[in-house]
């Protein structure tokens, strides 16, 4: 009976353009017929936008993490081979400040998060987390960081012949 009735309202709001929430009588608020506690259960669905999204590249054609394959394979990644399909850092960071300017304010990742794409989400939200300390400093990394700063001997040429080789075989 609760799954047909889903399905009714599905189409209702499906045919008025507006949103279904499931389930709304277990919130022990709600009573039908009774305006005040209609409206207590309405500003219930009102505060927060939530953005928890599992942190695989998805597409239209394979729009779930069960159904993702491979890069470059017909081979389906999950369960084993999810990693192959986890979204980068900056996509991650694009997410975050996507989510923040539409008004979201619980932010996290599903199935498959790391702790460096949730400190990436908690630094655009304007927090410090622990593991803050951690995040990657470019400007001391031996290729791409600051050559100035570095012996001769491990600075010289090397970020030209990294470079030369990358864009070789790409």
């Amino acid at each position: 009976m609760n799954r047909q009735a889903l399905r009714i309202a599905r189409e209702v709001a499906d045919d008025t353009g507006t949103l279904m929430a499931g389930n709304i009588c277990n919130s022990t608020v709600y009573q039908t017929g009774d305006k005040e506690s209609i409206e207590k259960t309405k500003a219930m669905f009102k505060g927060p936008i939530a953005a928890v999204p599992v942190p695989y590249r998805t597409t239209t054609k394979q729009p779930t993490f069960f159904s993702v394959t491979v890069p470059g394979t017909d081979v389906r990644a999950f369960p084993l081979n999810l990693p192959s399909c986890l979204s980068t850092r900056e996509e991650i960071n694009i997410f975050a400040k996507e989510a923040k300017e539409l008004g979201a304010q619980y932010v996290g990742l599903c199935c498959g998060n790391s702790s460096h794409q949730l400190r990436i989400i908690a630094e655009v939200y304007g927090k410090h987390a622990p593991a803050s300390d951690y995040a990657p400093e470019m400007e001391k990394h031996l290729i791409f960081g600051d050559q100035s700063k570095f012996p001769d001997y491990y600075a010289k040429d090397r970020r030209s012949k990294v470079t030369t080789v990358f864009e070789e075989n790409n």
